[in-house]
């Protein structure tokens, strides 16, 4: 892949329950905090962009997240959000 596709953010709908999830289990990096932040209130599915680290980080967080506790009995629902997130890293050619 090239650095121009390294670059260019990967954009992805998200539900409310879904940014929550990352919010809280996805431990973002300031830029897709804020972003998150920004839609906390806002119940429709919105678009939110990923670099493609971050996108990668925030799958091994929330993989993380299931395998050595933490996941407060939502292991199900964080490994859906996971799935979800590896399926759009590998569609963006990730």
């Amino acid at each position: 892949m090239s650095a121009g596709n390294n670059l260019k953010p990967i954009v992805i709908s998200l539900s409310h329950w879904e940014r929550e999830l990352i919010l809280k289990y996805g431990y973002p990096f300031e830029e897709l905090r804020e972003q998150l932040i920004a839609f906390k209130n806002q119940r429709r599915n919105r678009l939110v962009e990923f670099s493609k680290f971050d996108l990668e980080m925030t799958i091994g967080d929330l993989s993380r997240t299931i395998n050595h506790g933490g996941a407060d009995g939502l292991e199900v629902a964080l490994d859906d959000v996971a799935s979800m997130l590896e399926m759009e890293l590998k569609m963006a050619g990730g």
